[in-house]
C-alpha cells in the first residue's frame, strides 16, 4: 500500500494520505479546508531494498574499515619524528644515556675497579645471579605491560626478555638501567646461569639414558 500527496486548493499545503482514503472526507491540517477530489494527486514511490551479494558486502566492509595503524617498534620515536624533533638528541635519549652512564659507571667501578675487598667482591659475585633474576622479572613485567603475548614469550623463552628490551620496547630508562647494571653483574650472573644450565642438561641427559 502506497501513500499519496494531495495539494490543498485553498492554501497550497500538501497532505499525505493513504491511496485508499477518500480525499473529500479529509481536511487540510493547515487551513482546515476540505480537500477536493479533483486536486492533483502525486503518488509516492515505494521504497526499494537492494540485496547485496557476498562480494559487495565484503567490498563495503573493507571500505568502511579504518586504516590499519602503523606498527613500529618505538612509538615515542615515531611521535618525535612527527613533531619534527631530532630523535638523536631527544629528552628520552639524553636522559636514558645519562642513566646508563651513571649506573654502568658505578657498577663497573664496584666490580672491576678494585674498590671492593676480596670479601665484598665475593659477596657481589654471590648475589649477582639474584640481581640478574630481579632484572629479568622486571623486563617480563614490562613485556606484559606492552602485551600479554610479549610477556608469555618472555616466560617461555629465557633470552627473549633481553631481545624485547633492547630491540622492541620503548622502555628507554629501563633499558638504560638494565644495560648499566649488566656491566657490573652480567658476567657473574651469566656464568652462574651457564653453569647451572649445563648441570641441568647433564642431569636430564643421564635420566633419559637410564630409561627414566
Amino acid at each position: 500500500m502506497a501513500d499519496i500527496d494531495i495539494q490543498c486548493q485553498k492554501c497550497g499545503n500538501v497532505v499525505t494520505v493513504s491511496e485508499f482514503a477518500d480525499p473529500s472526507a479529509i481536511v487540510c491540517r493547515k487551513c482546515g479546508g476540505k480537500l477536493q477530489k479533483q486536486a492533483a494527486v502525486v503518488p509516492k514511490p515505494r521504497a526499494t531494498v537492494k540485496v547485496l551479494t557476498h562480494e559487495e558486502v565484503a567490498a563495503t566492509a573493507a571500505k568502511d574499515e579504518p586504516p590499519a595503524a602503523e606498527w613500529r617498534f618505538h612509538k615515542n620515536i615515531h611521535k618525535e619524528e612527527l613533531s619534527g624533533q631530532s630523535t638523536l638528541f631527544s629528552a628520552h635519549h639524553m636522559g636514558s644515556w645519562l642513566v646508563f652512564l651513571v649506573v654502568g659507571g658505578i657498577a663497573g667501578w664496584l666490580r672491576y675497579g678494585g674498590f671492593l675487598g676480596p670479601t665484598e667482591l665475593a659477596t657481589m659475585k654471590t648475589y649477582s645471579p639474584i640481581l640478574l633474576l630481579i632484572l629479568h622479572v622486571l623486563i617480563i613485567l614490562a613485556a606484559f605491560k606492552t602485551s600479554v603475548f610479549q610477556g608469555i614469550l618472555g616466560i617461555l623463552i629465557p633470552p627473549y626478555p633481553y631481545y624485547f628490551l633492547f630491540a622492541v620496547a620503548d622502555e628507554f630508562y629501563l633499558r638504560a638501567f638494565v644495560g648499566g647494571a649488566l656491566i657490573g653483574i652480567g658476567q657473574d650472573g651469566f656464568l652462574f646461569v651457564s653453569k647451572e644450565g649445563v648441570q641441568i642438561y647433564n642431569a636430564v641427559t643421564q635420566w633419559i639414558a637410564s630409561g627414566g
